[in-house]
Order: C-alpha cells, then sequence, then structure tokens
C-alpha cells in the first residue's frame, strides 16, 4: 500500500551554482538559472568513501525496500480484492482512482513538512499509519463482503501516508549519500524499484489465493520491520527550518515553482505526467482482461510482475545507458517505445503476451529515471529538497489517477481492444509531439555528470 532514492577519501563534491535562490519572491533572475551542468568544486564538507561503507544509506534502503515490497504486495491484491468482490472493473478503478488522488493531494503538503520538521519523525508516524491501515483492510477481507466505499477511504488514506512519506525519505536519502554518489545511489534504487516491482506482484497474487487478507497481513508486517530500521539510523536525516517572508501556501508550492523554472525539468515532468496517466490505465487493463479469463490471483500477479522484469533488466543497464546515450535521445526513445508496443497490446487477450509487452516498455525507464532523478536532485538546494521531491511526484502524478478510472469504464463498456488503442492514442499524440518541439532538445546532456572538469581557479561560495 502507501509506502512512494565517511572519512577516508578527500572531501570532493558536486556544487552547483544558480539554484539557491529558485524560489525566492522577485521571480527568477540570472542567478535562478543553473549552468547545464553541474561542476564539481573542492571543498564541500561531505566526504565520500563510497555507498557501501556507507553505514545509514544501506539501512535505510533495507527500510525502503522492505517496505515498497510490502506496497507492491497490496498493489495487486487490492484490486483482485474488490474485483472477487463485486465483479467491476469500475469498482476497482474508482478505488485506484481514489488512492491517486489522495496522493497527489497530500504531496505538496507533505513535501513543505519534510522541509520543516524532523524527517525522522515524519517518517515514522506515517509508517505506523500505514500499518494500522493495512490491518483494517486485512479484517475487511477476512469478513469477504466489506463494501467498497470502506476499501476506497482505507486505500485513500494508506496512499496519503504513502505521500507524506515520500518527499521525507527522499530528502533523508540525499542527507545520508555524498553528492559525488547521487547517481550510484540513484542507479542502486531504480534496481531495488524494479526486483520489488517483480517479486511484489506475484507474491501478491499467491498470497491473495491462499488467504485474501495475507498480503495486508504482510504488508503491515513490512511497516514494522521499516519502523525499526528507521530508529536505528544512526545519523540525522536532515530537519527542516522555518522560513520567513512567505506564507504557507507559497512556501508548499515552492518546490513546483523551482522546478517549473527549469525548462528541461519542466518538460520530462509534463511528458511524465502523461505517460503515467497512460501506464496507469495500461496496468489495470492486464490485470482485469486475465483474471476476467479466468486466471488465478498467482497468474495476474505474474503477468503484472513482466513490469518488474523489464524495470530491473533496464536496471541493470542504466548506468551504462545513461553513461554513453544523450538523455534527450533516451527520453525520446521511452515515449515512442511505449506508444507502439501499446498499440500492440490492442492485437491480444493473452496475459503474459500483455505482460511481456508492458515489460518491455518499462526497459529503457530506468535509464531516463536515473538522469532526470540526478539532475533534479543535484540542481536543487537542500531547504528544498523536501519540496522538489514532492513536487517532482505531484506533477508527474497530477493526473495518473484519472487512467485507472477511464480503463474501468472502457473494460466494462467497450471491448478489450478499445481500451488499449485509446492509450497507445494519447502516446503517440506526445511523442509526435516531443519529436517536434523544441523542449526535449533543452534536456542537456549528462553523461559526464561525476567526472571532474579541469581545475576552476577561485572558485567563489554559492
Amino acid at each position: 500500500m502507501g509506502g512512494t532514492r565517511p572519512p577516508g577519501q578527500p572531501p570532493v563534491a558536486v556544487r552547483v551554482t544558480g539554484a539557491t535562490a529558485a524560489d525566492g519572491p522577485t521571480g527568477p533572475s540570472a542567478a535562478d538559472r543553473p549552468d547545464p551542468l553541474p561542476r564539481l568544486l573542492p571543498g564541500d564538507p561531505m566526504p565520500t568513501a563510497g555507498l557501501r561503507h556507507n553505514h545509514d544509506f544501506l539501512l535505510l534502503a533495507v527500510v525502503r525496500t522492505v517496505s515498497k515490497l510490502g506496497t507492491q504486495v497490496t498493489a495487486v491484491a487490492m484490486p483482485l480484492l474488490v474485483l472477487a468482490m463485486t465483479g467491476s472493473a469500475t469498482d476497482a478503478g474508482l478505488v485506484a482512482f481514489a488512492e491517486g488522488v489522495a496522493l497527489v493531494l497530500v504531496l505538496l503538503p507533505a513535501g513543505l513538512l519534510a522541509d520543516r520538521r524532523d524527517r525522522r519523525i515524519i517518517i515514522l508516524v506515517c509508517d505506523a499509519g500505514a500499518l494500522l491501515a493495512a490491518v483494517a483492510v486485512a479484517a475487511l477481507a477476512l469478513t469477504g463482503d466489506a463494501p467498497v466505499l470502506v476499501i476506497a477511504i482505507l486505500a485513500a488514506a494508506s496512499a496519503a501516508l504513502g505521500a507524506a512519506l515520500q518527499p521525507a525519505a527522499a530528502a533523508a536519502t540525499r542527507a545520508v549519500v555524498a553528492p559525488r554518489d547521487l547517481r550510484a545511489a540513484t542507479v542502486f534504487n531504480e534496481t531495488r524499484n524494479g526486483m520489488v516491482y517483480l517479486a511484489g506482484p506475484p507474491l501478491g497474487g499467491l498470497l491473495f489465493g491462499l488467504n485474501p487478507a495475507l498480503p495486508f497481513l504482510v504488508d503491515a508486517a513490512s511497516y514494522a520491520v521499516a519502523l525499526v530500521g528507521v530508529v536505528l539510523l544512526r545519523g540525522p536525516l536532515g530537519r527542516g527550518r522555518a522560513e520567513t517572508g512567505d506564507s504557507l501556501p507559497r512556501q508548499a508550492v515552492a518546490g513546483v515553482r523551482f522546478l517549473w523554472r527549469q525548462p528541461p525539468l519542466r518538460y520530462t515532468l509534463v511528458g511524465g505526467a502523461v505517460m503515467n496517466f497512460a501506464f496507469a490505465g495500461v496496468l489495470l487493463a492486464i490485470l482485469v482482461v486475465p483474471v476476467r479469463n479466468g486466471a488465478s490471483g498467482l497468474s495476474a500477479g505474474s503477468i503484472v510482475a513482466c513490469v518488474g522484469l523489464g524495470a530491473v533488466i533496464g536496471s541493470l543497464v542504466a548506468s551504462w545507458l545513461t553513461a554513453r546515450i544523450p538523455t534527450r535521445w533516451l527520453i525520446l526513445a521511452v515515449i515512442w517505445s511505449c506508444a507502439l508496443l501499446v498499440a500492440a497490446m490492442a492485437g491480444t487477450d493473452d496475459g503474459y503476451v500483455l505482460g511481456a509487452l508492458a515489460g518491455t516498455c518499462a526497459l529503457l525507464v530506468p535509464a531516463a529515471n536515473v538522469s532526470m532523478l540526478t539532475l533534479q536532485a543535484l540542481l536543487t538546494p537542500d531547504h528544498l529538497q523536501g519540496r522538489a521531491n514532492a513536487a517532482t511526484s505531484f506533477l508527474a502524478l497530477v493526473v495518473s489517477p484519472f487512467g485507472p478510472a477511464l480503463a474501468g469504464l472502457l473494460l466494462d463498456h467497450t471491448p478489450t481492444r478499445a481500451v488499449f488503442l485509446v492509450f497507445a492514442a494519447i502516446l503517440l499524440v506526445l511523442a509526435v509531439a516531443s519529436t517536434a518541439g523544441r523542449a526535449v532538445r533543452a534536456v542537456p546532456d549528462l553523461r559526464h555528470v561525476g567526472e571532474p572538469e579541469p581545475a576552476v581557479p577561485d572558485p567563489q561560495p554559492v
């Protein structure tokens, strides 16, 4: 359910010029426009000894992995539960819509909270609340006849808690990782996410087949493990600071303003929003279609896991790809391949073929994500980390709740192929617009991020 990246070496870090004033009240200036690529300057405070020796990063990675695994287990179990109780794809889509709306509504305030309060406390409170929500859904699953509205409310509550946690967790990762290790940390997280997406859905389907309450009990246990892990973290995760001069609403949207002033990030976030909308609908369809054709919960989960398999394979080559292929070409390759592959889904109702096509869509996504998440982390000043992470998720997910809602309606009232053709048409429009437009050409080449440049004479603090 709810749960959404040392001594021994010379101190070398990435400092990005012109990023610290981007949320100021006077609007963008020359200082607000960052260099196309970050520069490596000596003398920054955080040394790097590599991620393998970073205790807090490793523990935080374990904590988030366990929590995300529980989330993926219930991501399949939740629509299976609704389908088992009502038989309606529309109801399953509306529950997913409630989750998505709750997530989007909470993200921006959560980003502000992550920049103003103790991030460790935020993570602990959110994990504890999500644990209780998972236990409540498990209790309803045992009854076998719970009202869909109650399930939707609990699902939305869990999604809201996950949204509240996400900016704090992302900013906490940034707080314990040296800037020079950021791309490696992002690659690690992408690989971890792919493994979780691979393992979680079939496990969720298997557990659901044994007992509908089991996936939600496993999710609750994952939150309990996460709570213990966060308590054991040694160092600070960053504590927010109060800001003066701006109202709370203006501070809450500071991350959106900051990202919107960076043209490369603005383009990728808008494109990502369209992609997420379409793919959210496609994912519900590739789950519902085989279930209606008689597939078991394990089979349905295995079909969805094909997406995770594609993400795992993609994450394994993400570092190689980002070091050799310009980011703009990776982005265009993702959009065009997804448009064509979703169109191909209209030609079959075989669940495993649908899963294979969806998994192929996911192959290049990790490489594009690594490049853009690295760029965002490097360009964002520390006091905006929480809000920038929240704004990234907000802008990318703002329309995605409508994808499952539309897919559910189409699945109940039109032929199956129409569902995939509608989403393929949306992606094709995005692909053509991206190829013909100027925005994608403004995306900087990140192939050399992390490689030191020649010495910069007399660097000045920014």
